[in-house]
């Protein structure tokens, strides 16, 4: 009698794994991040005196195969772009537009997904913010081309 019900039971587990369907994989929905490329009369202040050409917000924390939809919104009238090597980022950002008397800004979007935790930097590499700011933000920083807050930051990887 043991075998026969150890038998109907081991067919029962048999059906019901059948039956279930196997477990989807699971869906990564994107981090979705906002960026505004400000000119130098609207720019954050600095220790130059000026207001420079900013990147608001410089810094992002990002998670490890989490994709990333980043969209900049450019009110410059310059070129602008975000080079992080160490992401594999690689992005040039289009100036505004003139339209009559108004500068109309234009959106640039890329996505990156970070196969790798850390701290990476980008910066923009398009020489900006002349005139009297005499391309500041620009300028060396304490840890390489660019001022960071400015024209470079950093990517957090979690």
């Amino acid at each position: 009698m043991r075998k026969v019900l150890l038998m109907a039971g081991v067919c029962a587990l048999g059906a019901l794994a059948y039956t279930l369907p196997a477990a989807a994989a699971p869906v990564v929905t994107p981090e979705h991040l906002t960026v505004y490329i400000l000119p130098g009369r609207q720019g954050l202040p600095a220790p130059n005196g000026h207001r420079n050409d900013s990147y608001v917000p410089s810094s992002f924390v990002l998670k490890k195969g989490v994709p990333a939809v980043i969209r900049v919104i450019n009110y410059d009238d310059g070129l602008h772009s975000m080079y992080a090597p160490g992401l594999g980022v690689n992005t040039i950002m289009m100036p505004g537009k003139h339209v009559g008397a108004t500068l109309q800004p234009t959106t640039t979007t890329f996505t990156v997904t970070p196969t790798k935790t850390g701290l990476f930097r980008w910066q923009c590499t398009i020489p900006c913010d002349g005139g009297i700011n005499e391309h500041w933000a620009m300028s060396a920083g304490f840890d390489g081309h660019s001022q960071v807050g400015y024209m470079a930051g950093f990517f957090v990887v979690r």
